[in-house]
C-alpha cells in the first residue's frame, strides 16, 4: 500500500492522536510539524534550538500523549535541553526516518500546505479529523 507522504498527512496523523481538538493541542502539531526541517538525515538526529526547548516545556502534556503512540512514557520536567530532545526525537523521527531523500525532500516541501489546515477553526479542524480517522 501506497502513502502519500505529506505535511498534511502527518498533521492529520499527529491530530488524530487527540480524542478531541484544543488550541494547545493544535499548536503542539504545529510545533512538530515545524520541527521537520530540523532532522539531519546525515546523523539521523533532530537538531533542536532554545526556542525549540521552550516550545517542548509548553507543551508538554500534548507531548506526553504524542509520545504516547511510540509506547514512550516521559515523566518530570524538560530543564535539560537532552530531555527535550529525546521526547521531541521520539515523535519526529519515526515520522521521517524511513523515507527516502526525494520522499523526505517532498515532505518539507509540502510543509506550507499545513498552514491552511492547522489555521481552520476548531471546531471544523475536529471534523476534519474525524473524517481523516474514518477513511485512515
Amino acid at each position: 500500500m501506497f502513502f502519500e507522504c505529506n505535511a498534511s498527512f502527518v498533521a492529520y496523523a499527529l491530530l488524530s492522536t487527540f480524542p478531541t481538538i484544543t488550541e494547545k493541542e493544535r499548536e503542539a502539531v504545529r510545533f512538530i510539524i515545524e520541527l521537520i526541517p530540523c532532522y539531519d538525515e546525515a546523523t539521523g538526529k533532530l537538531r533542536m534550538t532554545f526556542d525549540a526547548h521552550v516550545l517542548a516545556q509548553i507543551y508538554l502534556a500534548e507531548l506526553r500523549v504524542l509520545a504516547g503512540r511510540h509506547s514512550y512514557i516521559h515523566e518530570g520536567s524538560l530543564e535539560e535541553a537532552p530531555q527535550a530532545r529525546a521526547l521531541l526525537s521520539v515523535i519526529v523521527i519515526p515520522l521521517i526516518r524511513h523515507l527516502s531523500a526525494e520522499e523526505y525532500n517532498r515532505l518539507v516541501d509540502s510543509l506550507e500546505e499545513t498552514h491552511l489546515l492547522l489555521s481552520r477553526p476548531l471546531d471544523v479542524l475536529d471534523e476534519l479529523v474525524v473524517l481523516w480517522r474514518i477513511r485512515n
